[in-house]
């Protein structure tokens, strides 16, 4: 029961922070910087691979068990 409950915290901080740097990438990254055409798509691609990574990173740090962040 608890390892559930540790998945399911971890799970719900990681949405969280998807959420919040998905909201800052649509609104202040796609709605300030205008790339041409052909390169969008890929642009866009690679802004939501590097927001889930860095979703992943900071959901490990806060849901640190060890005390050492």
């Amino acid at each position: 029961m608890k390892k559930l409950k540790k998945w399911v915290i971890n799970i719900l901080v990681f949405y969280a922070v998807i959420q919040l740097l998905f909201l800052f990438l649509r609104h202040v990254v796609f709605g300030l910087i205008d790339v041409p055409e052909p390169y969008e798509l890929i642009v866009q691609l690679a802004a939501s691979g590097i927001t889930v990574l860095l979703a992943l990173l900071i959901t490990v740090y806060l849901t640190n068990e060890n005390g050492d962040a």
